[in-house]
This record gives structure tokens, sequence and C-alpha cells, in this order.
């Protein structure tokens, strides 16, 4: 009885050995087949970096004024770099910096071996009268050109921001948001009412803006409230109330539009400024900076009168 219970611990025991030695060995394996591993994947990162992946092509996509390898050049991307290490953030803050008509950059990766650069034009919004000339802004203020010497094509010119001396891709300073903001409320209800003949928009005074109407009324609108209606008042009055040669203003702020004759050119009428002036002025007044005889005075204020109850009687 002894011989057997002694047979049995000693199986149990041989058994317990057996099994330590198969976990050691297990364990030595999983640590080899780690480390394996870890290595296996460290080469495979290091070849990548090195060997795979290195950037064949690089291409622009989406159409701008600025030539493709111009963009390549600026973004420092070049051929042969790895993927992986190119830094497309500061390739797309570069771009934006360079180029001011361009509005947004994104540049993306295309595996296995080429970089992308996808580029939005900025769309001009606006030209701001300035000392040197005009200035192109968008709609969000960012400055795409300074001191053109012409008004653009298809812009009206507007006048009372003073954003100073600012490089292009720039945004217009703080001070002129106030003016930013009501410009957008008036482009927005001019696409609402269609307004042709407008020489300059006029966004000095916060309560009243003021635009000039085909270089001969001055058409007033007060703040940025209700500009459709006022709008569509106004351009009623113009088309049916004025004829060719009429010189004046019309005052669309009020519920009851008034439209009153004025020597609009005279210095003490004209509301724009010396400069602008002489740059409307007819040509063969432009030597004539004299204010208005006592006789032309009286010959306004009874215009009026006839006016005022001509556009009364129209609202």
């Amino acid at each position: 009885m002894k011989s057997k219970k002694r047979k049995a611990g000693q199986q149990n025991s041989r058994q317990a050995a057996i099994k330590r030695r198969r976990k050691r060995r297990l364990r030595k394996y999983t640590l080899y087949y780690l480390l394996l591993i870890i290595v296996g994947v460290a080469a495979g990162v290091a070849m990548s970096l090195t060997v795979f992946f290195k950037i064949n092509t690089v291409t622009v996509e989406g159409g701008t004024r600025y030539a493709d390898g111009d963009l390549i050049a600026v973004s420092c991307i070049e051929r042969g770099t790895n993927l992986f290490m190119a830094d497309t953030e500061s390739a797309r803050l570069a771009i934006l910096s360079a180029y001011p008509y361009i509005e947004d950059v994104r540049v993306r990766r295309a595996f296995p071996d080429g970089i992308v650069i996808e580029v939005t034009e900025a769309q001009p919004y606006a030209a701001l009268r300035s000392a040197s000339g005009y200035m192109l802004i968008t709609e969000e203020g960012r400055i795409l050109d300074t001191e053109l010497t012409e008004l653009p094509a298809g812009f009206v010119q507007v006048i009372g921001m003073e954003p100073g001396y600012l490089r292009p891709g720039a945004y217009l300073p703080e001070s002129c948001g106030e003016q930013l903001v009501m410009l957008r409320y008036l482009q927005e209800a001019l696409g609402e009412v269609p307004f042709g003949g407008l020489d300059l928009i006029d966004l000095s005074d916060r309560l009243n803006i003021r635009m000039l109407y085909e270089r001969r009324i001055i058409l007033s609108l007060g703040s940025e409230s209700d500009l459709e209606r006022k709008l569509r008042h106004a351009r009623v009055i113009l088309e049916t109330k004025t004829g060719e040669n009429f010189q004046g203003i019309l005052n669309a702020a009020e519920t009851l539009p008034t439209l009153r004759y004025r020597d609009i050119f005279s210095p003490d009428v004209w509301p724009f400024g010396e400069t602008l002036r002489q740059l409307y002025l007819p040509v063969d007044r432009r030597q004539d900076s004299l204010a208005p005889s006592q006789e032309q005075n009286d010959a306004d204020d009874m215009a009026d009168m006839m006016t005022d109850q001509s556009a009364d009687s129209d609202a």
C-alpha cells in the first residue's frame, strides 16, 4: 500500500515538473515571437520611410491664375521625399501666404506615391477706394490686390473704410469690421433688388448708407435695416420721377421717400470729399469750385417744393 502511494507521488511530481518545463518553454517562445514581431514591424517602418512610398508625382487640382509649378515650388514638397515625411500642413500655409488669390488649400497624400494640392481660387467681392487707388477684397475681408490705379470692371467703388496700408493676403483690421458687415447687408439687398447705374457706395456713416447714382443723384438709405424695401421704393421713384437730366438727392431712408433737386456738385452739397467731386464733376465745370449763388439756392428751394409734392403723391 505504501509502495503504491510512493509511486503515485513520484508520478505526480514528474507530471508537475513537466508542466513547469512546458510553461517555461512557452514563455520563452512567446517572448521570442513577440521580439520577432517587433523587429519585423520596425523593419517595415524603416523600409517604408527609406525605400518605399517615395513621392513620384505632385499635382495641382483647381483652376487658378497661378502656374502649377509655382504652387508646387512654394509648397516645398519634392519628388523623392518619403510620402509620410511630407509636411502637408506647412505646404498648405506656405501657399496661402504666398498667393492672395487662393481662398483655400488642401494638401493630401495619394497612395502609393503621389501628393495632390487642391486649391480654391478667391473671388473678389468689393473694390475699396484707398489713398493710392483701389483695393480688392473678398467677402471675408481678405486683401487680394492693392494700389490698383483703375477701378476693376464690374465693381462699384466703396468709400468709408480706412484700412491703412495692408499687403495682399492680409485681412482688414477690426476697425473696418462694422463697415464690412454693412457692405454685406447692402450687397445682399442689391442681389434681391438689381440696381444698375451705381457709381460709388459710402459707408462712412453707420446710420446713413449713401450711394451715387448715374453721377447725378445722391441716394440716402439710412441704416442697414429694411434695405430691400428702401431700394425698391428708390428704384420706382428713379424710374418714374427723374428724367435723364435730373440732378438731386433722393432720401429713401424715410417711410415716405423725398426727392429734391440739388446741384449735387456744389461744395456745400457734395458729401463724398473733394477728390471724388473733382473726379465726377462734369468736364465743363471742373474749374468751378465756387459755392452756388443766392439765385441758385432760391431755385433749388422752389424745386424742392415741387418734387416733394410729386414724391409724396407717388408714395
